[in-house]
């Protein structure tokens, strides 16, 4: 166990940095020294949502966006145009994604599931893009000064499965692969190449779990799974499996009874567990690669 009590999801650059809040504090772990740093909360600030490129991002009262660098502590507010004010103003949002030059955020209305908004914000003027062109061979990049940037073929957008926003999901594409459904199952894809390779036919795993980065796929398997029952001995609540796309390995661990959320490094698994819940905090998990 990481830690005790603590609040938020947990959120990962995928490579090296990790963080979550204890009370009014957001953690961050360097998973490569092992330090934790703790740093202050602005005031009416939320958890962070995202992180990446060596920044945290958290949705703040009145409708502000603030940055944190993991590395020296400090909070930087984005500018928000009233348009982006407008739109998170409408319910609760949150940031879920970090770029060089954009940030995306969504907006659950009175606290619906799927999200109904989602959009994009200008880190440096505070442009919103609220509209979606509509190009399934497009996609939002957030490291673009445009923001939209071809897919690589056989890659496409397809209908968001969860009928919210955003209305059209792209392959969450990292160098050259890319996750992505193929019917039931998730599957790697590689630009400039047909092939695929699916990586649970399980019919229990958590759609909404599988993290991909660093050429890895990590994810949840619930019990009463085919494949756990040949691989999975004493899962009883499922287990925690990751695929490393280099070495084309499979690993797989016990889960604990409450275990939500994942995300991973290049050195640590990380997770959630609500079974043992105390007003709405929970305990965090890291499993070592």
């Amino acid at each position: 166990m990481v830690e005790s009590l603590t609040s938020g999801e947990t959120v990962s650059d995928g490579v090296r940095y990790v963080s979550w809040t204890h009370g009014t504090d957001v953690r961050v772990l360097d998973d490569r020294s092992g330090s934790v740093a703790s740093f202050p909360l602005p005031a009416g600030c939320g958890a962070p949502g995202a992180l990446s490129g060596g920044f945290a991002a958290s949705i703040c009262d009145g409708a502000g966006i603030q940055l944190l660098d993991v590395t020296t502590g400090t909070w930087t507010a984005v500018p928000v145009a009233p348009e982006t004010t407008a739109l998170l103003t409408k319910g609760v949002g949150r940031v879920t994604g970090i770029g060089s030059h954009w940030l995306s955020i969504t907006v659950e209305t009175n606290r619906s599931f799927p999200p109904e908004h989602a959009a994009w914000v200008k880190r440096t003027t505070g442009e919103l893009m609220a509209q979606d062109p509509g190009d399934r061979h497009e996609y939002p990049d957030l490291d673009a000064p445009d923001l939209w940037s071809p897919l690589c073929a056989p890659l496409t957008r397809t209908r968001n499965p969860d009928g919210g926003a955003p209305r059209l999901v792209a392959p969450k594409l990292i160098g050259r692969r890319a996750l992505d459904m193929s019917g039931r199952y998730p599957v790697l894809r590689t630009c400039g190449t047909t092939k695929t390779h699916v990586i649970t036919r399980s019919t229990t795993a958590a759609d909404y779990t599988f993290w991909f980065s660093d050429n890895r796929v990590s994810w949840h398997e619930f019990s009463g799974s085919r494949v756990l029952g040949r691989r999975g001995e004493g899962c009883v609540y499922g287990c925690i499996r990751t695929y490393n796309a280099l070495t084309r390995k499979y690993r797989t661990w016990r889960k604990t009874p409450g275990a939500v959320n994942l995300v991973h490094t290049r050195r640590s698994i990380f997770f959630e567990d609500e079974e043992d819940i105390v007003d709405e905090e929970s305990y965090r998990y890291r499993i070592r690669l």
